[in-house]
Formats: structure tokens, sequence, C-alpha cells
């Protein structure tokens, strides 16, 4: 089979016999994939790459026909996301990572979340990590079709509503009259409905200067770790809140 070659960004790697390893790359035009890098560990010159974690390469690779793990032959570094910084943009950078290795299924291309996940590398260290994580997760929602319904009433399709709850299992708004369908929907203010709408339709650069107070904040933390977990990934949970 012809050899493909992609732009790849590595979401994680790990060893696999005495020397190789494998990497599991976002590209945006294949999707997520994983590659075989054989005998890099015994000869890390071996490659044009050290294929850590938060570069980018250009990966050249023989597609597999009959398992998921493809045999990479070339791989050049392009650019390393995270340099010397603090342990904590460590931290940032691999919450954003993992949560898209999480929600993207092997093969299903989708340029546009590839794209703000290397605008938001570019933000670590220079925006709080809560911030940016929080519009990445609103963002990331919206890209990859899971966008909770907030235009309105999700259950009468009322679209004025003077105040609104937030319901994880009827995945948007509910109004006053609609609200005892889930017991345990949590109350939100008009201001904080509209910010979440304002980050959604903002360029990241913008979205990330919209303030919330430290009480909005963490309720906003919560609903979006809640809703994740519900709807895109089961019982996840952020290492890194």
């Amino acid at each position: 089979m012809a050899v493909k070659k992609t732009v790849g960004l590595v979401l994680r790697r790990y060893p696999i016999r005495e020397t190789s390893i494998v990497a599991v790359f976002y590209s945006p035009d294949v999707g997520k994939f994983s590659g075989i890098l054989k005998g890099i560990r015994k000869d890390p010159k071996k490659f044009g790459s050290s294929v850590d974690i938060f570069t980018l390469n250009e990966v050249f690779f023989y597609p597999s026909r009959v398992s998921s793990l493809h045999l990479v032959s070339k791989c050049d570094l392009i650019r390393s996301y995270i340099g010397a910084v603090r342990p904590e943009d460590y931290k940032a950078a691999g919450s954003l990572m993992r949560l898209v290795d999480l929600v993207s299924p092997i093969g299903q291309t989708n340029s546009a979340l590839f794209e703000m996940l290397l605008s938001c590398l570019e933000l670590v260290g220079r925006i709080p990590r809560p911030i940016l994580s929080r519009v990445f997760e609103i963002k990331l929602l919206d890209l990859v079709g899971f966008r909770p319904y907030l235009d309105g009433c999700v259950a009468c399709l009322k679209r004025d509503i003077k105040q609104a709850w937030f319901s994880h299992s009827q995945g948007g708004l509910l109004c006053q009259s609609c609200k005892d369908r889930d017991p345990g929907a949590t109350r939100l203010s008009a201001g904080m409905v509209m910010s979440i709408k304002t980050i959604e339709k903002m360029p990241l650069d913008k979205a990330v200067k919209v303030v919330f107070s430290k009480k909005d904040s963490l309720l906003l933390n919560g609903l979006l770790e809640d809703f994740l977990s519900y709807h895109v990934i089961p019982s996840f949970k952020r290492r890194f809140p």
C-alpha cells in the first residue's frame, strides 16, 4: 500500500516491545490515528522527531489493512508547543489533549477542532488554566455536535424565557413551567446563559477574555463537567479542574 503523508499532533505515546513506541496522532485530514515507530527507543535519531507529546509533526505512514495501528516510516518535527514551562502549564495543555483524545473516534476528521486545539496550545501559560479550559470545553461541545440547547426551553421550545434552569438529562435549558421535568436542574442567570452563547460565537482570542464572577466560574465548571460526563464521555472527570 502506498505511503500516506499528513500533519499530526501527538496526543499521547507509550512504549511497545523493547525498542519501539506507539504515538497517537491527531490530524486535520486523517483524524485520530495510532502509528508504531519501530526502533526509535534503541536509536532516537532514526526519526527526525522524538515524537514527544505536544509536538506537531509531518508524518509518513503505511496504513494497515488489518488493524488500527499503522507503520510510521518517517516523522519530522514541525513544532513543539510546550517548551520550558511551569508544571501547571503542562497540566493545562495535557487536559486539552486528553479531552480531544477522549471525544475523537479513530479516523473521524474534524479540522476545526484540530485548529482550535493548536490555537489553545498557543495560549497555554498566557491565559489562566480554568478560563482556557472552560472556553475550550464550550467550543468543543459545539464542534463535536453536542451543543446544549440554550436558545429557549428544550422541552416546550418557548424562545423568550425569563427564568432558566439547565438540565443535563434534557440537554439544555428548561423554563419555569417545564423545570419539573428534571428536579436536579440548575438555575442559571440570564447573564450566565448569554456569556456561554457569546463564547460559542466569539473567536477564541476574544472568548478567553469573557469575565465570570468566582461563583459563576465554579458553577460553570461543574455544569460542563457533568454535561460532558452525561452526553459525551461516560464518567468523565477532569484531572486538573
